[in-house]
């Protein structure tokens, strides 16, 4: 349906703010170098959810004025092998919050 195979998000390159969600026969996450199984409808309420919340956001989120702070990268690998990359230092889109909840959410279901 959506053709994502795998979504990779990353903060502040720290081993432990990795999210990776592979989509396929067995869906997994690894997080916290926990690798679990996820349901297919849990998957799918992600996803449906996650394309709300990225559609329409920029590539780049980078303040340039600031030397120091957060920073994350998210990696989306679609079935036909393309990829998009979206970054951000200080400087996130307005709906960050709601993405970094429903990466908490789908944490706690499994």
């Amino acid at each position: 349906m959506f053709g994502i195979i795998n979504i990779t998000f990353e903060k502040n390159s720290k081993s432990l703010n990795i999210l990776n969600i592979c989509v396929d026969n067995k869906s997994s996450i690894l997080y916290k170098e926990d690798l679990k199984t996820i349901d297919d409808m849990v998957v799918l309420n992600y996803l449906e959810s996650f394309s709300c919340i990225v559609d329409g956001s920029e590539m780049e989120y980078i303040d340039t004025k600031l030397i120091e702070g957060d920073y994350c990268n998210l990696s989306i690998t679609y079935i036909d092998g393309s990829k998009k990359e979206y970054s951000g230092k200080v400087n996130y889109p307005v709906n960050f919050e709601a993405f970094e909840s429903l990466n908490q959410k789908l944490i706690n279901e499994v």
